[in-house]
């Protein structure tokens, strides 16, 4: 059995339909508007959870991850560095990271002088 509309009907169903989806668009704006996590509040978050204790034994430049400067600890600890903090962490020194810090403290090995690295000094405008 067939089910017959009147023109009527089916204005009423087509404008049903449009402020459905009016509803449902304006909801997703909502809800986008509302996260206001920016991209360099989820950097911080990440990198705010790593923690870092050990000593340097190898550097590299990691072709496979975007040419990204890359130091590992001794206990087999990846990090990822600015190509501006790169050249000053070599093989022997200590580096240090709190969970919950965005502060990488490093102790050089042959002056032993302690230099801090802030997460927080390299935003760049989006």
């Amino acid at each position: 059995m067939k089910i017959k509309f009147s023109k009527s009907d089916i204005k009423i169903i087509r404008i049903l339909c449009a402020v459905g989806l009016a509803f449902f668009f304006i909801l997703f704006l909502i809800i986008q508007c509302n996260q206001t996590t920016t991209s360099w509040e989820l950097f911080y978050k990440n990198k705010s959870e790593k923690i870092y204790n050990g000593k340097v034994v190898k550097k590299y430049i990691n072709k496979k991850s975007r040419s990204t400067r890359t130091i590992i600890l001794d206990n087999n600890s990846e990090i990822e560095l600015l190509s501006t903090w790169y050249d000053k962490f070599d093989t022997g020194d200590l580096v240090f990271k709190e969970k919950g810090s965005l502060i990488i403290k490093l102790i050089k090995k042959s002056t032993t002088d302690t230099l801090f690295f802030d997460y927080r000094d390299i935003e760049i405008k989006d």
